[in-house]
C-alpha cells in the first residue's frame, strides 16, 4: 500500500492521477501547510526536506521509503 502526503492545490495532483490510472492500492494523506504539517516531527521523519510530496511503500517493518518524481 502506498500513502500519497500532498497539499490540496499542490502540483501533487499529477501524483494522484497517476496512481489512479496505474489502478495503485494507495491512500491519500493531507498536508496542512497553513499549520506547518510538513514541518511535524513525524513527517519529518520520513521528509527530512519537508517540501516535496511524499509517498511510501511500508513494510513490515515500515522503513522502504521510495520519492515521487516532481511534474516540474
Amino acid at each position: 500500500m502506498l500513502t500519497l502526503y500532498y497539499a490540496p492545490g499542490s502540483c501533487a495532483l499529477v501524483s494522484h492521477i497517476a496512481l489512479q490510472e496505474a489502478g495503485a492500492d494507495y491512500e491519500t494523506l493531507a498536508l496542512d501547510l497553513t499549520k506547518g504539517e510538513q514541518r511535524s516531527p513525524d513527517y519529518l521523519a520520513i521528509n527530512p526536506h519537508g517540501r516535496d510530496r511524499k509517498s511510501t511503500r511500508l513494510n513490515s517493518s515500515h522503513t522502504d521509503i521510495s520519492r515521487m518524481p516532481s511534474s516540474a
